[in-house]
């Protein structure tokens, strides 16, 4: 999957269906606070971007926006969902730690609005 700069690969509120590698480019993660946007991280390749509502099935937090031509993979929720049924088989205390760790930063994420 391509963006061109400017280019919304994903808006604050909306339900997720994947997480994506950024391959090439970079994206600004941001949050609609009082009608503004405040970006919150810069992400550059080899980062993955999307993953907590796929994790948790909740709302995407941010907003995702292209700053130049990126490149990404798309990794599908399916296939999230896969790899963590195997992750919950074969080490169930690295399988509580991600979605312990995914629910503490959504409790922060809402606690600082």
């Amino acid at each position: 999957m391509n963006l061109k700069p400017g280019e919304v690969l994903f808006e604050e509120g909306a339900l997720g269906d994947a997480a994506y590698l950024i391959v090439e480019g970079t994206i600004q993660i941001s949050r609609n606070h009082n009608g503004k946007s405040v970006p919150l991280a810069t992400l550059q390749r080899g980062e993955i971007i999307g993953e907590m509502s796929l994790i948790d099935h909740q709302p995407r937090m941010a907003s995702a926006v292209a700053v130049d031509a990126c490149k990404l993979v798309r990794i599908s929720d399916k296939n999230l969902q896969e790899r963590m049924d195997k992750l919950a088989d074969s080490d169930q205390v690295l399988h509580f730690l991600i979605k312990t760790l995914v629910r503490r930063l959504r409790g922060l994420a809402r606690n600082t609005e």
